[in-house]
């Protein structure tokens, strides 16, 4: 049926415009008045209401654009208490987190304060490159660009790194903690001869820009892309948990409904969790927290 109807497809359209010239030529040569079919606005409401009919609990969605500007919620944002999901809703956007850590390290290229292209060991100390397989030839662009073939602490540890922080669930886990599910582990493929996600070589990026900032990448990342292109309501977890806390996710499993709410307000990945002015990240901090 599939292959019939590939081929009814074009003779009807064919059809179609033989009849349209056809219809035309019977007027001489005149040309039609252009037909213009009113246009019913597309309804971005029903749209996010129904998504919300199934399993997915709320949803923010935010468009701004030159022909449009819409911004609602729909759902709930907290199954527990009810409570409806608001325009303003603070949701952890997980990997998606990954972009603008690539730009700064872009940025900083361009500045020259970074060579991408130099092995981690220029950057890294040995108490963490000597447990990385293949650190004395890997560079920041391969992890940025998932070639590195780095072992990943989040997929390929077998749940190690979820069950620590269930374990924990209330101090915040940092990088180094992270960090640990990865170290002395077998590489996939030497680098640049294979491509595999790995969550690893953001965590060895987020060092890496540490050191060549002297700070912790945050208070770059906030002056130099979150700031300057108006993403008010963009933060940086952990650091800048004073701008407001997150909503409610929800993951299902065979038991229903889990929020993951406090395994991720916890989540300091490539974060400093001080409340005041700390030795490894300096006045970044105090100034920030």
């Amino acid at each position: 049926m599939k292959l019939k109807f590939k081929h009814v497809l074009p003779t009807l359209t064919t059809c179609f415009l033989s009849l349209a010239l056809t219809a035309c030529g019977s007027k001489g040569n005149e040309t039609p008045e252009p037909q213009t079919e009113p246009t019913t606005p597309f309804d971005y409401q029903a749209l996010i209401e129904n998504a919300v009919l199934g399993e997915l609990p709320g949803v923010v969605l935010y468009i701004d654009s030159p022909q449009l500007h819409f911004y609602s919620a729909a759902g709930i944002a907290d199954l527990e208490e009810n409570a409806p999901m608001q325009i303003d809703a603070r949701i952890p956007n997980g990997s998606a987190g990954k972009k603008l850590t690539a730009l700064l390290a872009g940025m900083l290229a361009q500045e020259q304060r970074l060579d991408l292209d130099k092995p981690i060991t220029a950057y890294l100390a040995p108490d963490i490159t000597d447990h990385i397989p293949n650190a004395s030839i890997m560079t920041t662009r391969q992890m940025l660009q998932h070639t590195a073939g780095l072992f990943d602490y989040l997929n390929d540890s077998n749940g190690a790194f979820y069950d620590a922080v269930i374990e924990d669930p209330d101090s915040i886990k940092m990088d180094e903690f992270a960090l640990q599910f990865a170290l002395d582990k077998p590489a996939h493929f030497t680098p640049s001869q294979g491509w595999r996600y790995s969550n690893t070589g953001y965590i060895l990026s987020g060092l890496i820009l540490d050191k060549v900032l002297g700070a912790h990448h945050s208070g770059a990342m906030r002056s130099m892309i979150i700031e300057p292109l108006g993403l008010t309501s963009m933060s940086y977890g952990g650091v800048e948990q004073n701008l407001g806390s997150i909503t409610s996710g929800y993951f299902k499993n065979e038991d229903g409904m889990l929020n993951t709410r406090p395994f991720y307000q916890n989540i300091g990945v490539d974060r400093c969790p001080c409340s005041r002015q700390c030795e490894r990240h300096g006045r970044f901090t105090q100034n920030n927290s």
